[in-house]
């Protein structure tokens, strides 16, 4: 009985995404916006955590805030604390730090530290868009965007908070009303306007505006399609930590498209950082170059690793080839229950080479006991998908 090979290297370029940001983020410290001689001299010190905790206690109210920004975003050994980010955001919000009001929304938004909750999201981001802040007013674009038990879905109202945002330079709601013009949500549709929205916002340095201006150049929508630009804008979002933008990167520096030269060496690092930030097609993709070795030696045990991380995310056809790696003791000892597993995994979500392998699986009672009927089952649904082997299969069972 022939075998099917592992599935094939995934490298389609990323579709235009609908929207997907939800909230503009807890904001990190940011020196421009710091007007206090006292927070400048703490940002400087070995352990500004410490200096800041000092004079957020002495009531210094945007220390208060820049100490719920630290407690948010901790790095190195500490543990992210999202209750004492929580407690001194609402300690500065209470005494009117409009940043620190809209971050509280945030927190309740998403309930990080605390119960969700709407409601109080909302009142926490009317009191920061009174004092003007550009982030409350995207993230009421996003409330209205979406629509909750606080507010009821209204694009237009959403529009307009938005261009509120954007007026103030602020590249998330720039982002946000491209993609509205884009999908044609609330508005005409019209891949001009969401162009000039989408370069603005990129522009001004956001990473999700950078990518999508990348795959615009990528596959040529509304302009000349142009690697090198598309290259360009996607090192952008890359540098930022984007993990689309670094796969489709390294997918443009692997196939050497247009002027773009081939850089393997490039485009492995590109695969590698993306997978690392848990970018699933990135996972496939660095799994596939590690099992196919076409541009570097064959290494199946790390293939292996990589797409076990892509289908434990629940990714079909790394869920396959997991299954087909175990079955055939590739980067691995054979383990038919191992590959059973997978296989199963995957057929439940309509893989053809998965329901192929899995039926193979019942009719030699390798990791399962025998089974003609889910045998039988398995290779019907794989051979509908086109397996010529499972028709044969299934005239062989008939036969006996």
């Amino acid at each position: 009985m022939k075998r099917i090979t592992i599935t094939a290297l995934i490298l389609s370029i990323c579709t235009l995404p609908s929207i997907t940001l939800a909230h503009t983020d807890i904001t990190h410290i940011d020196k421009t916006h710091i007007k206090d001689q006292a927070i400048e001299s703490c940002l400087k010190e070995k352990t500004p955590n410490i200096c800041m905790h000092n004079l957020a206690i002495k009531n210094n109210i945007q220390a208060q805030a820049d100490l719920g920004i630290m407690y948010y975003h901790v790095k190195g050994k500490e543990k992210q604390n999202y209750k004492q980010a929580l407690y001194w955001f609402k300690k500065s919000a209470l005494k009117g730090n409009a940043q620190a009001q809209n971050n509280l929304g945030i927190m309740y938004y998403y309930g990080y530290g605390i119960k969700q909750d709407y409601k109080k999201a909302l009142y926490w981001f009317t009191k920061s868009l009174k004092q003007n802040n550009s982030d409350a007013q995207n993230n009421m674009g996003e409330m209205y965007y979406f629509g909750n038990n606080a507010v009821k879905q209204n694009y237009k109202t959403s529009l307009d908070w938005y261009r509120k945002s954007a007026k103030q330079n602020n590249s998330d709601a720039q982002y946000h009303i491209a993609i509205m013009y884009d999908n044609g949500n609330g508005v005409k549709q019209d891949e001009k306007i969401a162009l000039d929205w989408y370069l603005k916002s990129a522009k001004n340095g956001n990473a999700n505006a950078q990518f999508q201006m990348g795959i615009i150049y990528d596959n040529g929508n509304g302009v000349k399609q142009d690697y090198v630009k598309a290259a360009s804008w996607y090192l952008k979002s890359a540098k930022q930590n984007n993990a689309k933008a670094q796969n489709n990167l390294a997918i443009i520096y692997k196939n050497g498209k247009g002027r773009i030269k081939k850089d393997m060496l490039f485009a492995l690092q590109m695969f590698m950082q993306s997978a690392k930030l848990g970018n699933i097609t990135a996972q496939i993709n660095l799994a596939n170059e590690e099992y196919n070795g076409i541009d570097m030696e064959i290494n199946y045990k790390q293939a292996l690793y990589w797409y076990l991380k892509a289908a434990q995310k629940g990714n079909a056809d790394a869920q396959a080839n997991v299954g087909y790696m175990y079955k055939t003791a590739r980067g691995t000892k054979l383990n038919y229950k191992k590959a059973f597993y997978w296989y199963l995994k995957s057929a439940k979500q309509g893989n053809k080479y998965a329901e192929f392998h899995l039926a193979t699986l019942y009719d030699y009672g390798n990791g399962v006991k025998p089974n003609k009927k889910q045998a039988l089952y398995w290779y019907k649904k794989s051979a509908k998908q086109g397996i010529k082997d499972a028709q044969e299969n299934i005239s062989l069972l008939n036969i006996n």
